[in-house]
């Protein structure tokens, strides 16, 4: 079954729109979960002696995470200065992660058009919408050519070529 699931996601990840989505959110994914590790450490230094809540690491970064997906259960909460700036970093870090997210899974599904303000991807789609065609017009040309530089050849030389009218 993981074989069939791995397979699945190499197809998956070899179109370019996902490979994007995948890189960006990893990107994301890596600096979210540094700032959640630094926080929730800075969090336990601060509040380890006083509060029972931040008794182990372990809790400190369960606290992270619960806090950077924005669950906050409230079964930890941090009661220094120290411990809420590190919570209140956490907290817009899962705003952001979130914004990331809803961005990129706009962009992969195309969602987002001129009004949302990205002209950008409205270009990219109209030279890909516009390409096909354009493709086959030249083609079509090239044919239309040889043709030409054929029948130029057949032509005994001095002769003048028949006109179209």
């Amino acid at each position: 079954m993981f074989a069939r699931l791995a397979r699945v996601a190499r197809v998956l990840i070899a179109t370019r729109p996902l490979r994007r989505f995948a890189q960006r959110l990893g990107k994301v994914a890596v600096v979210a979960a540094a700032i959640v590790v630094i926080c929730s450490l800075s969090a336990y230094e601060a509040e380890h002696p006083t509060n029972p809540g931040f008794a182990t690491i372990g809790d400190a970064l369960w606290w992270g995470i619960v806090t950077l997906t924005t669950v906050g259960y409230g079964d930890i909460v941090p009661k220094t200065t120290a411990g809420r700036l590190s919570g209140v970093a956490i907290m817009l870090t899962g705003v952001a992660v979130l914004g990331v997210l809803a961005g990129s899974l706009a962009s992969l599904f195309g969602l987002g058009g001129a009004e949302a303000g990205s002209e950008a991807s409205v270009v990219n789609d109209t030279d890909a919408a516009e390409r096909l065609p354009l493709q086959e017009e030249l083609a079509a040309l090239r044919t239309q050519l040889l043709a030409v530089e054929q029948r130029l050849a057949e032509l005994p030389s001095g002769a003048e070529p028949e006109s179209a009218n």
